[in-house]
C-alpha cells in the first residue's frame, strides 16, 4: 500500500475512521452512528471522510455490516442501522461527494482481509474470520481474496440455521447461529433466566464469579458457537480461524467453543485447525477497509 487510504468502519453505535498506512491506522476518529435514517448516515460518513482526507489520501473504503454487493456499491441491507438503509450505493454516493474513488464491503470480511493479509493469518492460504459481539459476523480469504460468492454475501455463516424455528434472529429468520451464540442473544437469554438486564462484560463477570444463571448462558452461547466453528472447518478446511470482535476477550466463552469445534467435525484431517485471535483488535475494520479500497 504505497499511499495511505481512509479506512471506514460502520457500526450500530458509532462509525470509526482513520487514515491506514500498511499496518497501522492513525488520527482514527469516532462519531455515533445516526439514528434518524439513511441521508444521515451516509452524511455522516462524509463528514468523517472529509475530516481526515489529505493529499497523501488517495482512496476510501468502508466496511459496514449486513448484505453488501462489493462489486456493484451497493448495500442491500443492514441490521444495525435504521429501516430505510436499504438498496443504498454508498460507494457511489460517498465517491461523489468526497472526489474520491470509494469501494464498500461487509465489515466481517474486511477484518478477514486484515487478519490474512497483516495479521494473525498472514502466510496462510485459506483464512476464516469470525467476528463476535452483538451479532456473529463472517469472512473467507483464499490466495490473498475475499471469497464473495455470486451475489456477494457468501460466508454468512452468522445466518446458517442451527435450530430449526428457533429464536428470531436480527435479520427476520429463526434459529440462526447469531440467535443463540452472539453477545446480544446470550444477554436476552440471560433476561429470559433472571429479569435482569445486564452488557455482555458483565455477563462474563457474573459467569466468573460462578454465578449459575450466567455460567448457563454463557455454557450454551460457547456450545451454539462450537457448532459455527466446526461448520467452517467442514465447508471450507482453513488454515486458521481468526477471531475479532467484542467476544473474542471473552476467554470463557470462545476457548471452551474452540476445544469442542474439534470434537464435532466429521473426519481428522480437519484437525488440527488454529483457532486464534485477532492481531489488530478494534482496528482490524478500519485496516481490512483500506485494503479493500487499494483492490
Amino acid at each position: 500500500m504505497p499511499n495511505s487510504h481512509i479506512g471506514v468502519d460502520v457500526g450500530g453505535t458509532k462509525i470509526a475512521a482513520g487514515i491506514v498506512r500498511g499496518s497501522h491506522a492513525v488520527r482514527v476518529t469516532t462519531i455515533p452512528t445516526p439514528k434518524t435514517g439513511r441521508r444521515e448516515v451516509v452524511a455522516a460518513i462524509v463528514q468523517l471522510v472529509k475530516t481526515l482526507d489529505g493529499p497523501r489520501s488517495t482512496r476510501v473504503g468502508i466496511g459496514i455490516a449486513g448484505a453488501v454487493n462489493a462489486a456493484k456499491g451497493i448495500v442491500y441491507s443492514s441490521p444495525n442501522l435504521p429501516p430505510d438503509f436499504k438498496n443504498v450505493p454508498l460507494a457511489r454516493l460517498v465517491a461523489r461527494a468526497v472526489r474520491r474513488p470509494t469501494r464498500i464491503e461487509n465489515d466481517a470480511k474486511c477484518f478477514a482481509l486484515a487478519e490474512a493479509t497483516l495479521g494473525a493469518g498472514r502466510g496462510k492460504r485459506i483464512v476464516a474470520g469470525f467476528t463476535l459481539g452483538s451479532g456473529i459476523g463472517f469472512g473467507i480469504v483464499m490466495d490473498g481474496k475475499i471469497l464473495h460468492g455470486r451475489g456477494g454475501i457468501a460466508g454468512e455463516l452468522g445466518h446458517t440455521t442451527v435450530v430449526e424455528d428457533g429464536l428470531p434472529c436480527s435479520c427476520g429468520q429463526r434459529g440462526h447461529l447469531e440467535s443463540y451464540a452472539s453477545g446480544r442473544s446470550m444477554t436476552r437469554l440471560y433476561r429470559r433466566l433472571t429479569g435482569k438486564t445486564v452488557n455482555s462484560f458483565e455477563l462474563e463477570r457474573r459467569a466468573k464469579d460462578h454465578e449459575a444463571a450466567a455460567r448457563r448462558v454463557v455454557a450454551y452461547g460457547a456450545e451454539i458457537l462450537a457448532i459455527g466453528l466446526a461448520n467452517a472447518m467442514t465447508t471450507f478446511n482453513p488454515d486458521i480461524i481468526v477471531l475479532g470482535g467484542g467476544l473474542s476477550r471473552v476467554p470463557i466463552y470462545w476457548r471452551p467453543a474452540a476445544r469442542r469445534a474439534s470434537q464435532l467435525v466429521p473426519y481428522r484431517q480437519f484437525l488440527p485447525t488454529p483457532i486464534v485471535k485477532a492481531k489488530f483488535g478494534s482496528q482490524a475494520g478500519l485496516i481490512g477497509a483500506a485494503l479493500v479500497a487499494n483492490t
